[in-house]
C-alpha cells in the first residue's frame, strides 16, 4: 500500500507567507519516505468536483490556487464536497491540518474527519486565544473577548485529533497531547559558509534589519524604541530598516515620533520571499527580533528567525520562550533579556563596537544551527514515525 499524506489548510500555499513556507517544509521533510503528498487548500482550483494540482519534487502535489476575493459559505461548501470525494479516492491517507484564522473551516474539517475516524493530526504553532488586539476602542475589547472565547473552544476541538505537531516546548506543555512531536522553526536550505562577511567602520552607518509584520502590540516593541532612542545618542549613525506589512501605519509612525526616533527608521516595503533573504543580507549589518513578553510570544516561536539565519548575518534577539533553548549568546546569536531596555542597549553598543571581531564567529554558529537543528531534513524520521507508526 502506498504511503500518502494530505496537508490541509485555509491558507494559500502559493504565496510567500511564513505559514506557506512551513507547510512546504513538512512536505519536503516527508518526501524521502512518502509516496504521494498533497497540499490542499480552501482556495484550490476545483474542476468537476476535483482538485487540480501542480506536481513538484517528483511526488509533492500542490493545489493550484484560484483567485477569490474573500472566503464565503459557497467556497467552503465546494471545498468540503470536493474533499469528501478526494478522500474516498485516497483512503488511508494520513492528514495534517494547519489551522488558520478561519476557525469555521478548521472546526468543520476536524468534526468531519473525527466522525469518519480518520487518522488526522493538528499542527500548532501558536495559542490563538492569546492573539493580541489593540484596546483603543470598546469594539477592540469585544473582538478580543470573542477571539479568546472562540479559540478556547477550538483548543478543545484540537484534542479530537490523533496527535499534535508543536513548534515549541512551551506550546507542547500548554496542550499536553501525549502523541506528539516538537518541530521548531524550519529552514529549507542548508547554509554553506559565505566567502565575505561585512566589515564595519565606526564612520559608517550601522544598519539593523527587522522583517515581518511590523506590529508594536504583537512584538511589544516599546523596549526596542526606547533602546534606539538611547543608542542613537552614543552612535548617531544608526538606521533600522523595516521590511513587511504595517497593520496600523498611523499608530506605528506616531510611536516613532513620540520616542523621537523617526529619523533613524527606513521603511523598505513588502519584499517578495525569494528576494527578502538577499536584501536583508545586502542592506544590513545586524538583524533583530525585539520581542517583549506576551503569552502569544512566549508560546510561539518566531519563524522570521529562520529567514534571519538564512541571511547569514548576526542576529540580536530577546530570549522569549523557546528562543533561549536554541539561540545561545555569543555562540550563534546575541541575546538580551526581554523587556529590559538596559540589556538591549548594552548589547547593541557591544555589537556596534566589536562588530568585525564578533560577527564571523556568530555567523558560523548560526550556520551550524541551521544545518544541525533547523533544516527540515532533521525531522524526516520523527514526522514519519508520528504519522505512520
Amino acid at each position: 500500500m502506498m504511503d500518502k499524506v494530505i496537508i490541509l489548510s485555509a491558507m494559500n500555499f502559493n504565496n510567500n507567507s511564513a505559514g506557506s513556507k512551513r507547510i512546504k517544509s513538512y512536505s519536503y521533510a516527508l518526501s524521502p519516505k512518502v509516496d504521494e503528498i498533497y497540499l490542499v487548500g480552501l482556495f484550490s482550483v476545483i474542476e468537476n468536483n476535483s482538485f487540480q494540482f501542480k506536481k513538484t519534487n517528483g511526488h509533492i502535489n500542490i493545489g493550484i490556487e484560484r483567485k477569490v476575493e474573500r472566503r464565503n459559505i459557497k467556497l467552503l461548501y465546494e471545498f468540503l464536497y470536493s474533499f469528501h470525494k478526494f478522500l474516498k479516492q485516497n483512503s488511508k491517507s494520513k492528514i495534517i491540518i494547519y489551522p488558520s484564522s478561519y476557525f469555521i473551516f478548521d472546526f468543520l474539517l476536524i468534526l468531519y474527519l473525527f466522525f469518519r475516524k480518520e487518522n488526522f493530526y493538528i499542527e500548532l504553532n501558536e495559542v490563538r486565544k492569546f492573539d493580541l488586539h489593540s484596546n483603543k476602542t470598546k469594539f477592540d475589547h469585544i473582538k478580543k473577548l470573542f477571539s479568546y472565547s472562540i479559540y478556547s473552544f477550538m483548543d478543545f476541538i484540537y484534542g479530537l485529533s490523533k496527535g499534535h505537531i508543536y513548534i515549541s516546548s512551551t506550546i507542547s506543555n500548554y496542550y499536553g497531547k501525549k502523541n506528539s512531536i516538537i518541530i521548531p522553526i524550519l529552514c529549507n536550505t542548508k547554509n554553506t559558509p559565505i566567502e565575505y562577511i561585512k566589515d564595519y567602520s565606526i564612520t559608517d552607518t550601522f544598519n539593523i534589519g527587522f522583517a515581518g509584520t511590523i506590529d508594536p502590540y504583537k512584538e511589544k516593541m516599546t523596549t526596542f524604541f526606547e533602546s534606539i532612542n538611547r543608542i542613537s545618542v552614543i552612535h548617531p549613525k544608526i538606521r533600522v530598516n523595516l521590511y513587511g506589512r504595517i497593520p496600523d501605519e498611523n499608530l506605528f509612525f506616531s510611536l516613532l515620533e513620540d520616542y523621537k526616533i523617526k529619523d533613524f527608521f527606513a521603511y523598505k516595503g513588502i519584499i517578495e520571499q525569494n528576494e527578502l533573504i538577499n536584501q536583508l543580507r545586502n542592506d544590513n549589518h545586524l538583524l533583530i527580533l525585539p520581542r517583549g513578553f506576551t503569552k502569544q510570544n512566549y508560546y510561539g516561536f518566531s519563524t522570521k528567525l529562520s529567514e534571519y539565519l538564512e541571511a547569514q548575518l548576526p542576529i540580536l534577539t530577546s530570549t522569549i520562550g523557546d528562543i533561549q533553548k536554541y539561540f545561545i549568546d555569543m555562540k550563534n546569536s546575541i541575546t538580551y533579556i526581554p523587556d529590559d531596555v538596559d540589556s538591549l542597549t548594552e548589547k547593541l553598543d557591544f555589537i556596534i563596537n566589536n562588530y568585525n571581531s564578533v560577527s564571523p564567529c556568530i555567523v558560523k554558529g548560526g550556520n551550524q544551527l541551521v544545518n544541525e537543528v533547523f533544516h527540515y531534513s532533521n525531522y524526516t524520521e520523527d514526522l514519519y514515525s508520528l504519522l505512520f507508526k
